[in-house]
């Protein structure tokens, strides 16, 4: 049958390879992903589960109230119930406050339903239910409005309006409304394709869930949903459970996980608008996440605006987001990963617990806008407690324990977090990249934290934090000259730091909108046995000569990292 190829070359914004290698002396880890857009797998989609026009068909279902019409042999009327028994074309138009369509023909049947404004509602089990065939393709029909709705006041055993034991595609240009009451609204034990359609479903149970793989694109999608919004899962076959949104607009209010995957999720292009967890109170029993996925997460692109209690995006092993947009606000971290989290470009407005995490980071461009209550930058090891691989300054941390990687080549970085800026239960190397960092402003925090090395190879920094003695500056395999520098006193908001070279011209000023102490600069303009101009709101502060990569002023060597 021939294919349709749905490729990534629509994707006209990136056209990138993206190099992980690193100067730093830790080698980092290239992570289970397919790392260059070019080899990410994009579904194929046959024209029948594309097509939304029908060309004929012979075979009619009018429901009238309490009566069914019908011709054809291959449909059976039974009360309120509609058998089909074969592979065909059939459309169905009507109301009825109690109907049943039931789907049961030979395992190599297609199946076609065009539904033409019809409206059905059922109060005891699915309206649309497929026991068998080799696919069964719901089509809504252009310019039609449709809605099912369910009206038990019970969870029945096949607990969907629309419930599926083969593979199902819905597809079409008009319009479906399922309102679910206490069921789920799609569920499919095998693959799902919905491509075209407007769909709003309101339910209690997940509002489209299946046991294979989820395909969507060019979609409408609206969602009001008390569980789970988006669902593929199974407890045989993990790795079929894959879903691929390659377009569309998705509005999804979910009281669980919006869009959540047991294995792998894919998102190519779209606009999401994400609500997940609303009047969850309960995170730790109930998981609210935005995307979720319990192996891999790739982001080709796409518009988000995602708030949730829970990770706005997470994957229990690796995400890598090769661009988009991300507008985030959370009460958890904003982009999690247990094991790789890699960003090759995007746009992100965090505003967060953490930022980022992972245990191995590795960012090569982006802008990224971070406000967190907690760390804006964090690599940490999930399999080891915090409290273990804490390391005060002057300390040795154990590697067996300090294990998570940080490694920035570009990008353009504005963090507000009110503990570590940066921060690695490990080695930290930043290779490039423009940093404006208001950090921490008491306690043992620091603007860049390491238990390890902080390679510094190159980028531009200006950073701020409220306390000088827990201040922890690049280590001496570093490159590129920096300057941490405590002022003595408490600086007060909106105090402009400005640095100078010797001809008097500026090399880097900020204006932090936080109090601070510590301030840690470094340019690519620095040079060792030079000197420059530190000035605090015009008032010179101190004439700096840099005798070294690692410059430190003012700050006490019981409080100093390993030197290495």
């Amino acid at each position: 049958m021939k294919k349709l190829f749905i490729s990534l070359i629509l994707l006209t914004t990136i056209f990138f390879l993206i190099s992980c290698s690193s100067t730093s002396d830790t080698e980092f880890p290239i992570p289970n992903l397919e790392m260059d857009i070019s080899d990410v797998y994009t579904p194929e989609i046959e024209d029948e589960d594309i097509n939304s026009v029908v060309t004929s068909t012979d075979r009619v279902i009018s429901f009238n109230n309490n009566s069914i019409i019908s011709s054809t042999s291959s449909v059976n009327i039974e009360n309120t119930t509609v058998t089909i028994s074969s592979g065909g074309v059939y459309e169905i138009n009507g109301t009825s406050d109690e109907a049943t369509i039931f789907v049961n023909a030979s395992s190599d049947d297609i199946v076609t339903l065009v539904l033409n404004n019809l409206i059905l509602s059922s109060s005891n089990g699915p309206i649309i239910y497929i026991e068998n065939a080799d696919k069964v393709i719901i089509q809504v029909l252009s310019s039609t409005t449709n809605s099912l709705t369910d009206l038990s006041d019970t969870e029945y055993e096949k607990d969907a309006v629309i419930y599926s034991k083969d593979d199902l595609t819905i597809n079409g240009t008009g319009s479906l409304s399922i309102s679910a009451g206490l069921q789920k609204g799609i569920k499919s034990n095998d693959d799902l394709i919905i491509y075209g359609t407007e769909l709003i479903i309101t339910s209690t149970g997940h509002a489209i869930k299946a046991s294979g793989s989820i395909t969507m694109s060019n979609v409408t999608l609206s969602i009001d949903s008390q569980s789970d919004g988006i669902q593929s899962d199974n407890d045989e076959d993990i790795d079929e459970c894959v879903i691929y949104l390659l377009s569309g607009t998705y509005t999804i209010h979910s009281y669980g996980d919006s869009i959540s995957s047991a294995y792998d999720l894919y998102i190519y292009s779209g606009t999401y608008q994400l609500n997940s967890s609303y009047q969850n109170n309960n995170i730790t029993e109930t998981s609210g996440k935005a995307i979720k996925a319990d192996h891999s997460i790739y982001l080709v692109d796409g518009v988000f605006d995602i708030n949730s209690k829970d990770d706005a995006i997470h994957s229990d092993d690796g995400i890598i987001i090769f661009n988009g947009s991300y507008t985030i606000q959370t009460e958890d971290d904003g982009i999690h990963a247990n094991q790789s989290l890699t960003i090759q470009d995007g746009s992100f407005t965090i505003d967060s617990f953490e930022g980022l995490e992972g245990k191995y980071i590795n960012i090569s461009d982006g802008t990224f806008n971070i406000t967190a209550s907690d760390d804006g930058i964090n690599a940490s090891d999930p399999d080891i407690d915090r409290a273990v691989v804490d390391v005060p300054n002057g300390g040795t941390a154990d590697p067996d324990t300090s294990t998570a990687l940080l490694q920035i080549d570009g990008g353009l970085f504005y963090i507000t977090s009110f503990s570590d800026s940066i921060d690695a239960n490990g080695s930290i190397t930043i290779n490039g990249g423009s940093f404006y960092i208001n950090g921490p402003t008491s306690g043992l925090q620091s603007i860049v934290d390491y238990d390890l090395t902080f390679v510094l190879n190159g980028g531009s920094f200006v950073g701020v934090a409220g306390y000088g003695k827990e201040s922890k500056f690049p280590t001496d395999n570093s490159t590129q000259v920096s300057i941490t520098y405590n002022t003595g006193s408490l600086q007060a908001i909106d105090s402009e730091i400005q640095l100078l070279n010797e001809d008097g011209q500026e090399v880097l000023s900020f204006t932090p909108s936080k109090s601070y102490q510590v301030i840690f600069l470094t340019s690519s303009d620095l040079e060792v046995n030079e000197t420059y101009t530190l000035s605090i709101n015009g008032v010179v502060k101190a004439t700096l000569l840099l005798d070294g990569v690692t410059n430190t002023y003012n700050l006490t060597t019981t409080t100093l990292p390993p030197r290495r």
